[in-house]
């Protein structure tokens, strides 16, 4: 059976409810925990979810965790002595912040521009990883696969924003809502990619970072107008999933819509629950973000 999948970054559970958006609702939605995508301890990092979600079981007991992540970011930022200090601060104090990046930033010597252009290689699973995700098994099965960017695979394109969007969350809205519209063309780009000769494709993979970012930016309960725009973002990733239910067979497909975090605007945090749907009847519901690769397989491979 052919298996689609919108991967849809950040998407609220909450939101969905409160806005009756029955099309991401599907037949049947609920909450997912993704807490154990992450080794205890360490944030709700995007990639990371996502790299558990492929695999099926935590990319953090691999060592694929958000420390050597911030070891790699070090690596590619400082330069010089400064690398080798950091080595040092690193060895000693692990990820602890002492708060000197942001002065070495205004003077030059951190070089965050280097990091944005080398994101989609710090963030990315490494090899043997790889080979471990459902993905690359379909592909070693002989099943035709098509996705576009997904967090934690090589050549993601959207790391890049995860490294500089911060520096819009507290801007003019004028300035954000312009950040988001570009992102969303993006999104389009890929999505018309990703329908072109959809039906030939045994597993296609849509993922879009557009309400994550649009949450950061604009999801704040108490100011009409931003909450406004935010609901605007909903109805264009709504409208690219219908684009995408429409050009497919969907009653003999499994659809799933699947989100690695929620939002919480009252600490501006990523929340400890995903959102999730399916056309489909499933046999056990998801509970956990790691649940979602035995759901896939069985569809995909026929299993009893």
């Amino acid at each position: 059976m052919r298996v689609t999948i919108i991967a849809i970054d950040g998407l609220e559970y909450n939101l969905v409810e409160k806005w009756n958006i029955n099309t991401f609702k599907q037949k049947y939605y609920g909450k997912h925990d993704v807490t154990v995508a992450v080794k205890p301890g360490e944030p709700l990092y995007t990639p990371l979810i996502w790299a558990s979600f492929l695999l099926g079981e935590p990319s953090y007991i691999y060592g694929y965790t958000d420390k050597i992540m911030k070891k790699k970011r070090g690596e590619v930022g400082y330069s010089g002595i400064l690398k080798y200090l950091f080595y040092i601060k690193f060895s000693i104090l692990g990820t602890r912040q002492l708060k000197l990046r942001e002065i070495l930033l205004k003077l030059g010597l951190f070089k965050s521009d280097k990091i944005k252009e080398k994101a989609h290689i710090i963030e990315s699973m490494p090899s043997h990883l790889l080979k471990k995700t459902f993905i690359q098994k379909a592909i070693d099965n002989n099943l035709k696969v098509k996705y576009n960017s997904i967090p934690s695979m090589p050549n993601d394109k959207y790391a890049e924003y995860r490294v500089f969007l911060y520096k819009y969350f507290n801007s003019s809205i004028k300035d954000r809502i312009l950040i988001l519209n570009k992102l969303y063309n993006e999104t389009e780009s890929d999505l018309n990619n990703i329908l072109n000769n959809i039906n030939t494709y045994d597993l296609v993979i849509y993922y879009t970072p557009l309400l994550d970012e649009a949450h950061h930016m604009l999801y704040r309960p108490n100011k009409p107008i931003a909450m406004v725009h935010l609901r605007r973002y909903y109805k264009l990733v709504e409208k690219q999933f219908l684009r995408i239910v429409n050009s497919i067979n969907y009653n003999n497909s499994l659809v799933l819509i699947v989100s690695d975090h929620g939002y919480d605007p009252s600490t501006h945090e990523h929340s400890n629950y995903g959102f999730w749907s399916s056309n489909l009847k499933l046999e056990v519901n998801p509970s956990k973000i790691t649940d979602f690769r035995w759901i896939i397989e069985k569809y995909l491979y026929n299993y009893n």
